[in-house]
Order: C-alpha cells, then sequence, then structure tokens
C-alpha cells in the first residue's frame, strides 16, 4: 500500500470514516486512485475522530437530477490489499454470526443459513458461491475449478437505508492495475456514476475464498430508501475488469424496483409461456408492511417492447402472487401490474464497453 503526503487538500473533495482495524498502524494511509483520468491521493487517516464525516444522502441525491451530477469513469486501484480484516469504518448494524462475509438478513434474502459458512455443504461459502455466480443452497452447484475474477451484486433495505452489496472475487487477491466502473438506471438512460458515491461511507471487507489465495471483497454502499422508491423502476451495476484489460470484462446488475413502500429486486425468469420476473422484496420480514402476503412472490409474465442499448423495455401481460413456501412475501399490488412498463439492465450488453 503506498503512502504519501496528500492530506486535506486532496483534489477528490471528499472525506471517508477513519478506518477502524489495524490500530498497531498509527500512520495515515493513503490510497491512490486514478479517476478520470487524473491521480488523487484519498486520505484514510486512523481513529482520527476530528476528520469531518460526509453525508453520503447528499451525493446519492444526484441520481434525482443525474445530466447535472453524475460523472463518467471508474477507478484504477493502485494498491494492494490482503486478509481477512475490516478496512472501512461505518460498521453494518447487522450480525453475521457464521462469519462468512453475508451478514444475516442479506442471508436470509438469499436463502442460504446465518448459522452456516457454507450452506449446502459443498465446500464452498456462501460469499464464494454467491459472489461466483453458483447457487450456494444447491449441493450440486458449485464454482468453477477455474479461478476467474467474478463480480456480483445484491442488496437489503433496513431502517431507511438501501446498503448495496457488490463482491468481487479476485484471483490471489490482488487488486494492483484493476478497474472498477458504477452505473445507474434513471428514468430510461443509463448513467455511470462517481465511483465515490459507492466508497463515501461504505464498508469494505476483505475474506478469504475456498482455495486459500484468491480473496473475496465485499463493498456495501449505503443509499437512501426512499431515493430509490422515489425513482420507481431503477437499477444500479458495477464491472470489473482485471489488470491489463483494455474493455469490461466482469458486470454485474442489480435491477430495482419500488412497490407498496418497499425497494425489491427484479430477478429475470424464464418459463413456458416466454419471459417473466419476479419482485423479490429485499428487506425482512418485520420491516415488511402488515399486508405483504407471507410465503408466497409477486410473478409476471412481460414481453419486450424495446431494446436500447442495455436497457431491456417489458411490459407486464399479467402478475400474480404465487406460493413458494419459502421466506418471501407478496405485495398488495402485484395483481394490479398488469400493463404497467418495466425497464432493466442486460448486464451481458454492457461486456466489452
Amino acid at each position: 500500500m503506498a503512502l504519501a503526503g496528500a492530506g486535506k487538500g486532496s483534489p477528490t473533495g471528499f472525506w471517508i470514516p477513519p478506518l477502524t482495524k489495524f490500530p498497531s498502524y498509527p500512520y495515515p494511509v493513503y490510497v491512490y486512485m486514478r479517476w478520470r483520468g487524473l491521480l488523487a491521493g484519498l486520505q484514510l487517516r486512523l481513529f482520527d475522530l476530528t476528520m469531518r464525516e460526509p453525508n453520503p444522502s447528499c451525493g446519492w441525491m444526484s441520481l434525482l437530477f443525474p445530466t447535472l451530477a453524475l460523472a463518467a469513469g471508474g477507478f484504477v486501484f493502485g494498491h494492494t490489499l490482503g486478509g481477512n480484516s475490516e478496512l472501512l469504518a461505518a460498521p453494518t448494524a447487522s450480525l453475521d454470526l457464521d462469519g462468512d462475509g453475508l451478514v444475516d438478513v442479506q442471508e436470509m434474502i438469499l436463502g442460504t443459513n446465518a448459522l452456516v459458512v457454507d450452506s449446502d455443504g459443498d465446500g464452498y461459502s456462501d460469499l464464494e458461491e454467491f459472489s461466483r455466480a453458483s447457487d450456494p443452497t444447491d449441493l450440486y452447484s458449485a464454482p468453477s475449478a477455474l479461478s476467474e475474477p467474478a463480480v456480483a451484486m445484491t442488496g437489503r433495505a433496513q431502517g431507511g437505508v438501501f446498503h448495496a452489496v457488490t463482491t468481487i472475487y479476485v484471483p490471489n487477491g490482488d487488486l494492483t492495475g484493476t478497474t472498477v466502473t458504477f452505473g445507474a438506471l434513471v428514468e430510461g438512460k443509463l448513467y455511470n456514476v462517481d465511483p465515490m458515491l459507492f466508497f463515501v461511507g461504505a464498508d469494505l471487507t476483505v475474506h478469504p475464498a475456498s482455495n486459500g489465495t484468491d480473496s473475496i471483497y465485499v463493498l456495501e454502499t449505503p443509499i437512501p430508501e426512499y431515493l430509490l422508491l422515489a425513482l420507481g423502476s431503477t437499477g444500479i451495476y458495477a464491472t470489473f475488469s482485471p489488470a491489463g484489460a483494455t474493455s469490461i470484462t466482469h458486470v454485474s446488475a442489480l435491477n430495482l424496483t419500488g412497490i407498496n413502500g418497499v425497494v425489491c429486486q427484479v430477478v429475470p425468469t424464464l418459463g413456458g409461456s416466454g419471459p417473466g420476473s419476479m419482485y423479490r422484496p429485499l428487506s425482512d420480514g418485520p420491516d415488511l408492511p402488515l399486508a405483504w402476503n407471507p410465503s408466497s412472490i409477486c410473478v409476471q409474465d412481460l414481453h419486450t417492447i424495446g431494446v436500447v442499448g442495455p436497457i431491456l423495455q417489458q411490459q407486464i401481460d399479467a402478475s400474480s402472487c404465487d406460493p413458494i413456501g419459502a421466506d418471501s412475501y407478496c405485495p398488495p399490488d402485484c395483481n394490479n401490474l398488469a400493463g404497467t412498463i418495466v425497464e432493466m439492465i442486460d448486464p451481458l450488453a454492457l461486456i466489452g464497453g
């Protein structure tokens, strides 16, 4: 990790909460980021309680005015992080009883066992399977034997805050020279989001992979829940490219919608009648209104009415609450969604960009 003398004159103009680990290292730590072609020193000072804290809500409000405040570009990591340690402050309010890197509420949403690191007993942690696009609840679904980079996204709403969770699987655990970008779908248009919005006030933790050499980075970004509800049909995405790559190689998108006051993930499905989707509430039971129906989920039949680059425009033909016998809930307005136009990010269409 590089050290330098950037200080409070940092050209980024953002402030990061103090670090919460490495108490034996009493000196300021600087992380170099290349952002829009500039090299900026971003100061992260250990236990500096006099540092001015940011208000992430102010930055995220720019999504309501995307043409004014969203900046293109990502950043390139210029340092190496490793180990199983928490790097940033603002720890989450939720417990992670099994210590696998997925907090208990997130595991409930994903359907994994919050008390067991490896829910299906296949030798891979729930976090690793989620990060590498295998099913952590299926013994016969496992990640590829090849050690390849991967990125995945999920999220949860707690106490008025939506926690966007981005996981990055990094072979050898070395982020040096890798590139991460973020974006958002707002009112039918896709915008690159200033990467600093995903780091200010966020948690970044590092966890070992099953092979003992690779690492999984988990970034939890707080976003005001009311903002996502105001945007209606929206989505966020993350891209990850290894060192030396000249284009985007790995993408994950989290398509979202607000219904009956709850942020839901729009999960694409494919059935016998064609394309569809289901609305997975990204909240646990106590945070859901009483009118939501338990042990069921809102499913839709769709047909595509337009494709604009990586954005799919689809109309809901039919919508209903289907029983699934699992921890999920269906909104009271589910049966009234026919005719609604929804927009989703197609992550595969972003690869190579």
